[in-house]
């Protein structure tokens, strides 16, 4: 809804609360990625992986590198995400791959 003042105060305000979980992190990735805040998008997905392992972590810092054109890095990073093994997952690696123009290990995926 492009709200995000409102969104980064809430954001701010699940990481008073808890400050030991990762959700506000990867909430707050949420937030700078669709703001176009790629650097500061991960950082705080960095720091949500410091607090905990989540695999969705590993989509959105994906999504971040190919929204800087760090395709390679996408591609590790979506690689990670397949342990889910579900349609979304392998989906990501494939359009990882795509944008890296890795037609050989598009070809391979599943």
């Amino acid at each position: 809804m492009g709200r995000f003042d409102e969104a980064i105060a809430e954001v701010k305000l699940a990481q008073k609360i808890d400050e030991s979980s990762g959700a506000p992190s990867r909430a707050m990735m949420r937030v700078l990625y669709w703001q176009h805040e790629d650097d500061a998008a991960l950082a705080q997905g960095l720091e949500a992986l410091r607090k905990d392992k989540v695999v969705l972590t590993h989509f959105l810092i994906g999504l971040i590198y190919i929204h800087q054109g760090q395709y390679e890095k996408a591609v590790e990073e979506m690689k990670l995400v397949t342990v889910l093994g579900d349609a979304g997952s392998l989906a990501a690696l494939a359009y990882a791959y795509a944008m890296a123009g890795n037609k050989i290990e598009l070809d391979k995926c599943p």
